[in-house]
């Protein structure tokens, strides 16, 4: 299942097929998320969203599968997830500054988020 902002203050549950991770992917089981302003701006319709991915940026759960190319993390190891999808290739994420990587992605806003049972992220 997954929650879903479908309108000014309308949320609506869903089942839905837990992700497929790709390489270099764990797919985490939620145990925990946290409720942030910017979810707020999208339930109370301030922020254009998108009713086609769950929001959640705060996150934490379990391992529950990994991927080729992941190495330290194995299925049960508890984690807290890092919600900023970056390329990881850039200046400056190379230097560490991942969120203002110009092809940076939060999670919960245009790519799933942690008000899901699932979500695949990067490892």
């Amino acid at each position: 299942e997954a929650s879903f902002c479908t309108g000014t203050r309308a949320i609506e549950v869903r089942e839905v097929e837990a992700p497929a991770p790709g390489p270099g992917e764990a797919l985490v089981r939620v145990r925990a998320a946290g409720i942030c302003g910017t979810d707020l701006h999208f339930y109370q319709g301030a922020l254009p969203g998108t009713a086609t991915v769950p929001p959640g940026h705060e996150f934490c759960g379990e391992v529950a599968e990994v991927r080729e190319g992941v190495s330290g993390l194995a299925p049960g190891d508890r984690v807290v997830v890092e919600p900023i999808r970056s390329c990881r290739e850039c200046g400056y994420c190379l230097t560490g500054q991942y969120q203002i990587c110009p092809k940076h992605v939060l999670l919960g806003t245009f790519a799933p988020g942690g008000l899901a049972e699932y979500v695949a992220v990067p490892a």
